[in-house]
């Protein structure tokens, strides 16, 4: 195995156990990233067929989230998104989202660009958002679209490049159809996740790691490679997503919570109660769980150990290399 970034040969065995699939995944010192072999042929076929079967909100639920469902659970959870983009709101603009989902983000956006387009490999997802907002949705890797001559000013994806086989061709994909001016806005899982690196989770080692996560970025393994690919990074966030409950869950079960929607939201317990004294003293405790949760995520943030990177970055040069 040879670093996908430095091409570095010498790489470590970070794990051999996965949530989902079988391999290792490779590290490599020299740009803090993990890679994992894909254990799939072809990518467009693996996430219209499979990987939604896989991989849901609901851990215990057997069946296939619908394009329906996905919308209604993940459109909530949008706001740090557009609390960064929203800066740069723009009519005169065009606006990519490649690996749109069920249109939770762009469908949030879409009044806010002079037109907005999506990629989305699920068929099902694709056509649900063009059916519901009228955004065009090309079910086709970036590089196999006849795009003819069009550019954006803006592309973006969120929770996507950690998927990609070959994430240097994509990224150089990416730039060529990225306006000079124009920038780029790229969520990834952060390889300094705070129930590996802080909380020590054993059980969490073996969840994080999976067959679809084909790289594992921290903040200098995704700055080489966009610089490699004619990027400048501008500014990277560091975000934490699940709460402190979630991660106090883990700690005492060595285990995910059934699902997701609790962990996402801001903790609150619900102390429903005819006594008003009891109520008001559990307004006061969810009062002090919010106030908790928010020091939390700044510690995190400080001491850059959260769940995601949001990276800001722009076209540095004409071509990449």
């Amino acid at each position: 195995m040879r670093c996908t970034i430095c091409g570095n040969d010498k790489m470590h065995i970070l794990t051999k156990r996965l949530r989902l699939g079988t391999g290792s995944v490779y590290y490599c010192p020299q740009c803090d990233y993990g890679m994992l072999q894909a254990g799939f042929d072809n990518a467009a076929e693996y996430y219209d067929k499979e990987y939604r079967k896989k991989f849901k909100d609901n851990i215990a639920d057997d069946g296939e989230q619908s394009p329906e469902e996905i919308y209604r659970e993940r459109r909530m959870y949008q706001q740090t998104r557009l609390n960064i983009i929203g800066d740069y709101f723009d009519r005169e603009r065009d606006f990519l989202e490649i690996g749109c989902s069920a249109g939770q983000f762009l469908s949030a956006v879409r009044n806010e660009f002079r037109s907005v387009t999506g990629i989305e490999l699920s068929t099902g997802c694709a056509r649900f958002v063009e059916e519901n907002w009228k955004i065009p949705v090309y079910s086709q890797e970036i590089s196999d679209i006849d795009w003819k001559e069009r550019q954006f000013d803006y592309i973006s994806f969120f929770q996507v490049l950690e998927h990609i086989v070959d994430p240097q061709r994509f990224l150089t994909d990416v730039h060529k159809r990225l306006r000079n001016d124009g920038k780029v806005f790229i969520e990834i899982p952060d390889l300094e996740e705070p129930l590996r690196k802080l909380w020590k989770i054993p059980a969490y080692e073996e969840f994080y790691f999976h067959e679809a996560h084909l790289s594992y970025f921290s903040e200098r393994s995704v700055s080489k490679i966009l610089n490699k690919c004619g990027f400048k990074v501008e500014n990277i966030y560091h975000i934490q997503d699940y709460n402190l409950l979630n991660h106090i869950y883990w700690y005492f079960n060595n285990g995910p919570q059934e699902n997701g929607t609790f962990g996402l939201h801001v903790p609150a317990i619900d102390f429903d109660d005819k006594d008003e004294r009891v109520k008001c003293a559990g307004d006061a405790v969810n009062a002090l769980l919010a106030e908790m949760n928010q020091k939390y995520f700044d510690i995190l943030s400080k001491y850059k150990l959260t769940s995601n990177l949001f990276v800001v970055a722009s076209k540095s040069k004409e071509t990449a290399s």
